[in-house]
């Protein structure tokens, strides 16, 4: 680690990390403990729009493909493309995520949550291994609490010509993701949730809670 890194390092000793894949609870269990402990929030979610527009194409190609294409062009790919891009969009944002927390005041902890914290990355910018913790879901769990995130799901398959197949990609993109994600976590010697709806989000989050060592 060079002199830039670890002086990145020390800058985030206050930051907590939670990664994962879709429908495993990451954005509210970030909300429960950020509002009981008083922590700051950041969703890397929230930000990939504007990381995107703030941002030349020639920096993260990946983010701005991702960022042009409308819910038919997305989902009507072959799995492969789906996940190569799924993951270079993410080593891109990584940087501007790092950039937008090193600009928050460090007068109290900070939750980042978000799809974007890939083990590769964080393993970078930390030195305590309980500081992150991934929340992985099953197969069968992601797959029948998709439907359930919302309208704008079916709002977007509506959009495809064959949304059946769309959200078969869909899907599979992100059961791949998520066996990737949790096997890469597992082999940097990180913490993996496997979340399967067998608890609750307040007991999930208190496993979270446990694992970063925060007081009750």
């Amino acid at each position: 680690m060079n002199e830039i890194d670890k002086k990145t390092n020390a800058r985030l000793s206050h930051v907590y990390w939670i990664g994962g894949s879709a429908c495993a609870g990451k954005s509210s269990t970030a909300n429960l403990l950020a509002e009981k402990h008083g922590f700051k929030l950041y969703h890397t979610d929230l930000a990939f729009d504007d990381h995107t527009e703030r941002n030349p194409i020639e920096e993260c190609p990946t983010m701005h493909q991702r960022y042009r294409l409308n819910w038919n062009e997305k989902w009507n790919r072959d799995l492969s493309t789906l996940i190569h891009e799924e993951f270079e969009a993410f080593r891109e944002q990584f940087a501007y995520i790092l950039e937008d927390l090193l600009k928050m005041p460090d007068s109290a902890p900070i939750i980042v949550e978000g799809n974007a914290l890939l083990p590769e990355l964080v393993e970078k910018v930390t030195t305590n291994k309980y500081q992150a913790v991934w929340r992985i879901p099953t197969e069968d769990f992601q797959r029948a609490t998709y439907p359930k995130r919302g309208r704008w799901v079916q709002e977007a398959l509506n959009k495809c010509e064959n949304p059946e197949e769309a959200f078969r990609n869909w899907m599979e993109r992100d059961v791949i993701f998520a066996r990737t994600v949790a096997e890469q976590a597992k082999s940097l010697g990180y913490k993996v949730l496997t979340i399967d709806g067998s608890r609750s989000l307040k007991e999930s989050a208190t496993l979270v809670e446990k694992h970063f060592k925060l007081k009750k």
